[in-house]
């Protein structure tokens, strides 16, 4: 563990309580992966908690105490059991529980269920350890249970298939299949989360999986998706309209819309990046290498190297905006040559009163 976590974690030791990383942090060390998430339990509660985070900014929610520090996100919650759980999401009652033990039947997964104490020694009561060597995941006690009481954790399934490339367990794979309606109830902003933390780790694979599981129809995808590693070229394809997409996101979905629709002009290359333009080819399935070497046969790849004499154009009072765009438009159809005296001799000739 990284020195910051040692130190968070002997921390709670100090003040004399019990403290133990648990997770997906603990998980990602055994598989030698860097995690910044980092979960603990603890005997103390959650006033415990606060009086020995006192000093840092914290946050409260469902008996867990959250921060950042560094670059690092810090969960940590008293050893618990839950009652029952309200809208496949929360339990509506948390209990204190007495050790680890009791604190892991509550997990959702073998594999998340594994702890570590301060001096890095794993301890397991659901046979993590040994799902994390066949490469597994299994959930703990009855699997519909378990995604019943929260639907999260049927995305949270597939983005660990997808991620880590492990094998689902044949009844937690039925319980997906039986509980996939559940999605319903999950926010757009979550689905959207996880299913970009697929996408960005293995399209091919998400794919597959949304594929197996039937669940076209929850995250908006077609069955003919054409799949790219160009994150936003598939968001173009689902049906992105009830995700919360932030400003940038659209404008790059709308400017790939545009590319969909249009030839490559000399003015659209001018205009796209290579990255849009590899997307684009493989949802029409064109040859990339010959729209490549179309746009860098432009005369110019940027405005900057347009050789426009501004003072010129501000010293006449030539509307600079309208003729910059002209201008461009000439020099990429190579109807203009791209050297200062032909450029002001056609401003002269087109823009004199």
């Amino acid at each position: 563990m990284s020195e910051i976590v040692q130190n968070i974690l002997n921390k709670i030791i100090e003040a004399g309580f019990e403290a133990y990383l648990v997770g997906g942090y603990v998980r990602d060390l055994y598989l030698k992966k860097e995690s910044l998430d980092v979960d603990m339990a603890t005997s103390a509660k959650i006033e415990d908690l606060k009086e020995i985070f006192k000093d840092i900014p914290y946050q409260i929610e469902y008996n867990c105490l959250r921060f950042r520090l560094e670059n690092y996100l810090f969960e940590i919650s008293p050893f618990r059991k839950e009652g029952k759980y309200i809208k496949n999401r929360y339990p509506k009652e948390i209990k204190y529980a007495k050790n680890i033990k009791q604190d892991s039947k509550r997990r959702d997964f073998t594999i998340n269920s594994i702890y570590m104490d301060k001096d890095g020694k794993y301890i397991s009561f659901h046979n993590g350890i040994e799902d994390l060597e066949k490469k597994v995941i299994r959930a703990i006690g009855n699997p519909n249970t378990r995604l019943e009481e929260d639907a999260l954790r049927i995305l949270r399934a597939i983005r660990l298939s997808v991620t880590h490339h492990f094998e689902i367990e044949e009844t937690l794979a039925k319980a997906l299949e039986q509980c996939s309606f559940l999605i319903d109830t999950l926010s757009y902003q979550r689905r959207k989360e996880e299913l970009n933390k697929m996408l960005q780790a293995d399209p091919v694979y998400t794919i597959e999986q949304i594929d197996r599981f039937k669940l076209h129809t929850y995250f908006g995808v077609p069955l003919d998706i054409t799949i790219t590693d160009y994150l936003d070229a598939i968001w173009m394809q689902l049906d992105y309209t009830s995700y919360p997409l932030t400003k940038e996101e659209l404008k790059k979905i709308k400017r790939l819309e545009i590319l969909m629709q249009s030839d490559f002009t000399e003015e659209t290359l001018f205009y796209a990046t290579l990255e849009e333009i590899k997307a684009i080819c493989e949802l029409k399935k064109i040859p990339y290498i010959e729209i490549k070497e179309k746009k860098d046969a432009l005369p110019i790849q940027k405005k900057e190297e347009i050789k426009l004499d501004i003072p010129f154009l501000l010293e006449n009072k030539y509307p600079i905006t309208q003729i910059k765009a002209d201008i461009l438009s000439k020099i990429l159809t190579k109807e203009l040559l791209n050297e200062p005296d032909r450029i002001k001799n056609y401003i002269v000739e087109n823009y004199n009163n």
